[in-house]
């Protein structure tokens, strides 16, 4: 994505350039002291942000019907970038939020047809990576706040007859994409898991419960047909390869447990303690590897697994070893989820675990704040322009 479609954009789009070198200064910046060197990257990423935001309106009110919005598009991702690494992540969904809702009405998305195994992404004049994004952040706060049902903002379609599995990936792009696909087609139904854990809420469905059980075998088989490729990246002299090798075993092995905790009837309890040791040592290992990169990425990886973990095995000693990867991660944000919010969280799990009330009330605000819907769209000017920019553009189509 940075080294194609957001580098071809900045050389056609002078506030987009703009955006995308106030990212590289703020990231800089926190890899600094917060004083000197610090402060002037963070005093470069604010003026040329700021550069951004006053040409980007400019820009969409002058560019034909389909570059604006994959223009509007573009620079939305990369405020809620911006955003993200500067730690303020309400305005950050906010602003995906408006151009997902943008993004819906001027192309169809519910109508359209989406699959990673075909690469099916069929929107003219938006790039495949483009879309691929898009439907990753909508499936990623589908987890944090889901309303029974709910196929997310976009409202794909995921094609039924993906439901194969491979016997053998070829690579780890092919690996990645059918674990995805899968995980995207069961999205309403994983998005229960904050309910059941929080509420103690039961599936209502015999539908629901065959859903689960299908995951988990697709899971088992996707596993099989991985186990080969994850085998020669623990060898591999690479350590990227390695990296997102481990990163994808962490999301299947979370997902899993997932669908286990779901499945699992009212009073008999899981510890999953097999899979939350190897998901807390392969994390360990991908945090303490030179290629790890300890800012914002659009990949999912470590930090939702950590969290789930955290959420779905009680015992103290993992958590406390996941609060120590996740210290060591600091800097991370993956889509929505950043390091340090996780320990965080898992630092209340424990106080409440260990029977302080204090921690118990904050988790519980915690929670719900993290997984509650919030539909009101901030009002500031960004959000504002993208709703004039969704304006234009039907009045001109």
């Amino acid at each position: 994505m940075w080294d194609c479609v957001i580098l071809r954009a900045c050389n056609d789009s002078l506030p987009l350039r703009h955006l995308t070198s106030s990212i590289a200064a703020l990231s800089k910046a926190r890899s600094c002291s917060p004083t000197g060197e610090g402060n002037e990257h963070r005093v470069f990423a604010a003026r040329f942000y700021g550069k951004a935001l006053r040409g980007i309106q400019e820009l969409i009110n002058t560019t034909n019907e389909t570059d604006a919005a994959r223009l509007t598009l573009l620079a939305s991702l990369l405020i809620f970038c911006f955003e993200s690494l500067q730690g303020e992540y309400a305005n950050a969904v906010d602003h995906i939020k408006v151009a997902m809702g943008m993004m819906r009405n001027r192309f169809s998305t519910p109508r359209r047809q989406y699959s990673l195994i075909r690469k099916l992404a069929p929107i003219p004049g938006l790039e495949d990576e483009l879309v691929d994004i898009f439907v990753r952040i909508d499936n990623t706060l589908m987890v944090k706040a889901n309303a029974t049902g709910d196929r997310g903002i976009l409202d794909m379609r995921y094609g039924s007859e993906d439901g194969y599995m491979l016997s053998a990936f070829r690579d780890l792009g092919e690996a990645k994409n059918y674990l995805e696909h899968h995980m995207f087609c069961a999205m309403p139904y994983l998005a229960r898991l904050p309910d059941i854990f929080m509420h103690g809420v039961q599936l209502s469905s015999v539908e629901e419960e065959e859903t689960g059980a299908q995951l988990l075998e697709q899971l088992r088989h996707w596993n099989a047909a991985f186990a080969p490729l994850f085998a020669s990246a623990r060898k591999s002299p690479t350590s990227q390869d390695f990296i997102a090798a481990a990163s994808l075993r962490c999301l299947e092995l979370v997902a899993e447990i997932s669908v286990r905790k779901i499945l699992v009837p009212v009073g008999i309890v899981d510890e999953f303690m097999k899979e939350a040791t190897e998901i807390v040592d392969l994390s360990r290992r991908i945090v303490a590897d030179s290629g790890f990169k300890k800012t914002f990425v659009f990949e999912c990886g470590i930090l939702p697994a950590l969290f789930i973990t955290v959420m779905l095995c009680p015992k103290r000693s993992v958590r406390m070893d996941i609060i120590q990867v996740l210290k060591l991660a600091e800097g991370r944000v993956e889509v929505t989820w950043d390091a340090i919010e996780v320990a965080r969280m898992a630092k209340f799990f424990m106080g409440a675990e260990g029977g302080d009330p204090e921690p118990a009330l904050k988790l519980n605000a915690s929670m719900g704040e993290l997984f509650e819907r919030k539909d009101q769209v901030q009002t500031d000017s960004y959000s504002r322009g993208l709703d004039l920019a969704e304006s234009e553009l039907r009045a001109t189509s």
